[in-house]
């Protein structure tokens, strides 16, 4: 998978995710907390995060200062949290009980969301145009 394809994965679904906890903070709260009692689907969204994030790699692994670099790297953070995800789900997931019960982190995480999803728009566009 390129490097522009992976950037625009993610700023969509960053999108998505920004869009429900700013018009919806509670009841996306609510929805994730009940998301991570499904130990099965939780493991079965890391594994397709780590071969996405796999496909990506398989391109080039290589981290630097430019875009490509800095996506690269996201998208090895990416691999480690997919794992951490598949094997561990509960050592990754149990910090989520911290920002899902305070109403006020919940529309922080938004915007956070919101500001990751239009930089890897961003660099997905600056990607494409390099051809990568």
């Amino acid at each position: 998978m390129s490097l522009s394809a992976f950037s625009y994965l993610v700023s969509a679904m960053e999108f998505l995710a920004a869009a429900s906890f700013l018009v919806a903070p509670a009841a996306t709260a609510q929805w994730f907390v009940k998301l991570k009692e499904e130990d099965s689907l939780v493991r079965v969204v890391g594994a397709m995060f780590f071969v996405i994030s796999f496909l990506v790699l398989s391109r080039g692994m290589a981290v630097g200062l430019d875009v490509a670099g800095l996506v690269r790297i996201a998208v090895w953070i990416g691999t480690v949290k997919s794992l951490l995800l598949c094997w561990w789900p509960e050592r990754l997931l149990g910090r989520m009980d911290r920002v899902f019960t305070r109403p006020a982190f919940t529309r922080a995480f938004g915007l956070l969301a919101l500001a990751a999803a239009v930089v890897f728009l961003l660099a997905g566009d600056h990607l494409q145009g390099l051809g990568m």
